[in-house]
């Protein structure tokens, strides 16, 4: 094969296109990985690494000043960074800098270089929403990759939008002694989620002292006085100026519309991650990379989002996947569900980390579980045992049948299923 030809060549350096490019190249494909800017994509370097990597930090010592919590960051950033460098060195997959347009069927420039590609994967991501009347100055109206370059906390921090984002960067500036206000058009914070978990987590935060406004818009900043603005409403995908026209590949509201194998209309290009909207998880993109390869090669895999966890690094964490119960309840679904609290469990006394619960959602037919929520400490681990349960259609029978380790906070999930079958051994 020539020098610049390749089986796959991946648009987009991030959590979807480098694993995409890791992937492939075991699968014995010749692989060119594109990247404008910094491996690992906005996950790595302006989101879930970096934001998590402060959340530990001001969890262990509230006293920290802000740019020491930003330079630990970088060099957790800079360390895994490398890390995807050397994994694709080891690969033999050629990483070209530089940012990539497709020209025609099977042809990608970048810069003055021409890139010859059989199948071709964009994996471009996207990048924050701005609204009309907060537009970014970047100084003193923000987003979300701003704020994880501050070096001096706000006395003052006014949130616009209250979701995921929101909510993690609010208990973020939370402890390190910011006035935090978040305000939420919709009528409760994180939309999406049961409005119970909206309600308990909206509880948590009033009682650290953020206050919390829903069903409000910001029409003016003289209305929320702060010395700082987050905004953070949404994201856009990276779809522009990226030679989609040269091919005629079909969009909807800037998101690349693909089949159940991540095809797009085009022949031969595929895509995954943020640029074809849905779920905006990095886990998601790095599946998605996994199945557009398995196609490109042949296996004939279909895309399944049945059991995508999704997590939110709060204080206490909330992690679900599944059906939530208010969703059952609108589309008709016949349901049983129950819950268990952390204070029913050991390890959570042992750790002092008793605030929250586990709840299963399960058909009420079947017994089959459906979905599963957890707020509490460490959530964000645990949720890994549901996605398997609800990804295997296993029974709230499995789960009561299955030994769980103690003492650990997993027993909250069997003791769950053991009070769904209304026999709880911990519980009343």
């Amino acid at each position: 094969m020539a020098e610049n030809s390749y089986d796959i060549a991946i648009l987009g350096g991030g959590p979807g296109g480098y694993v995409a490019a890791l992937y492939g190249a075991q699968c014995e494909q010749k692989v060119c990985l594109i990247e404008g800017s910094e491996l690992g994509g906005t996950c790595l370097n302006r989101g879930c690494i970096p934001t998590k990597s402060i959340l530990s930090s001001t969890e262990i010592n509230t006293n920290k000043d802000l740019k020491g919590l930003i330079e630990d960051k970088d060099k957790i950033v800079a360390t895994l960074r490398g890390g995807i460098a050397s994994l694709l060195k080891a690969r033999k997959v050629d990483l070209v800098q530089g940012f990539g347009k497709i020209k025609s069927p099977g042809v990608i420039t970048v810069d003055s270089k021409t890139i010859n590609a059989k199948s071709i994967i964009i994996a471009t991501g996207s990048s924050p929403v701005e609204l009309p009347n907060l537009l970014f100055d970047h100084k003193k109206i923000l987003s979300s990759d701003d704020l994880l370059v501050l070096t001096k906390r706000p006395e003052s921090l006014l949130i616009v939008g209250g979701g995921v984002i929101g909510c993690e960067f609010a208990t973020i500036f939370n402890r390190l002694g910011t006035k935090v206000t978040i305000v939420e058009m919709m009528d409760h914070i994180l939309p999406g989620l049961d409005k119970e978990l909206a309600q308990r987590l909206t509880s948590n935060l009033k009682r650290r002292g953020i206050v919390v406004k829903t069903g409000t818009k910001v029409n003016s900043l003289e209305d929320f006085p702060a010395e700082s603005v987050l905004v953070c409403v949404g994201r856009r995908p990276n779809s522009k100026g990226i030679g989609l026209d040269a091919l005629s590949i079909k969009t909807e509201r800037g998101k690349i519309l693909v089949d159940d194998r991540l095809r797009t209309s085009a022949k031969g290009v595929y895509a995954i991650g943020d640029v074809i909207g849905g779920y905006l998880l990095a886990h998601v993109a790095s599946h998605e990379g996994l199945v557009a390869v398995d196609n490109i090669i042949g296996k004939d895999k279909r895309i399944d989002y049945k059991a995508v966890p999704n997590c939110i690094y709060t204080d206490p964490e909330i992690a679900t996947v599944g059906i939530g119960e208010d969703e059952a309840k609108k589309s008709g679904v016949s349901i049983k569900s129950a819950k268990f609290p952390y204070m029913g469990i050991g390890k959570a006394h042992a750790i002092g980390k008793t605030e929250g619960f586990f709840k299963i959602i399960a058909s009420a037919d079947t017994d089959k579980v459906l979905g599963v929520e957890i707020m509490g400490a460490h959530a964000t681990d645990l949720i890994a045992e549901a996605a398997l349960a609800v990804k295997l259609g296993a029974t709230v029978e499995d789960l009561k049948e299955t030994i769980h380790a103690h003492p650990t906070l997993a027993e909250g999930l069997m003791e769950a299923a053991h009070k769904l079958h209304g026999k709880p051994i911990h519980g009343v």
